[in-house]
């Protein structure tokens, strides 16, 4: 279903890729790497980091213990998440520092 709000999102979404593809028209495949990179780091690393060491929160806030799970991981402890969460921003920096020397 179509909606005002569906169509304000969509627009804001739209407004600054348009803008973006406009200004660096001679250098769209710098853009498409910086993009795929920023977004692949997000949804590769921090994210899904990012969403197991707040759901560890959680369960230790509802007082579930999570050495009765069947499917816990042999890599469960909580220095794992925050190492992928932290290796993600270095992955995040040396992408964008990279992209920006190829840029300049």
């Amino acid at each position: 279903k179509l909606t005002v709000p569906t169509i304000i999102v969509t627009i804001i979404i739209i407004i600054p890729i348009v803008l973006l593809s406009i200004v660096a028209r001679n250098n769209i495949e710098v853009v498409i790497g910086i993009i795929g990179g920023v977004f692949g780091v997000f949804l590769m690393m921090l994210i899904p980091s990012f969403l197991v060491i707040s759901t560890r929160k959680r369960i230790k806030l509802m007082g579930v213990d999570p050495a009765i799970n069947p499917h816990k991981s042999t890599l469960y402890h909580s220095a794992y998440a925050w190492a992928m969460f932290g290796f993600g921003w270095v992955c995040l920096t040396y992408n964008l520092y990279s992209d920006i020397v190829e840029f300049t």
